[in-house]
């Protein structure tokens, strides 16, 4: 009766086990999973920041083109007035009888 007994005991503990190995593995594939939605959403992130800084880069450069832009209309506008008031103060250098 003892060995009946026994091997009744180790059925149950085989019992035991295969359950709780079985958990451990529904546990592993769980987190696997988990595990892998993580990367995927980490790889969307990575995506987008590439993104943003490709736009950040194009805005900055928009910009600059923008104020190089203005810059050179101030120079030429500046230009434009040295020459007119040059030409004016020929024009009166010649009325006043200077050369």
């Amino acid at each position: 009766m003892k060995a009946s007994k026994q091997i009744g005991q180790l059925k149950k503990k085989v019992k035991k086990g295969k359950g709780d190995v079985d958990n451990a593995l529904a546990a592993m594939t769980k987190a696997s999973e988990k595990a892998k939605r993580a990367l995927a959403k980490l790889e969307k992130v990575k995506e987008a920041e590439q993104k943003a800084r490709k736009n950040l880069k194009n805005a900055i450069r928009e910009l600059n083109e923008e104020q190089a832009k203005i810059m050179a209309r101030k120079n030429v506008a500046k230009k434009a007035a040295a020459k007119k008031a040059q030409k004016a103060c020929r024009k009166k250098r010649k009325r006043n009888g200077k050369k």
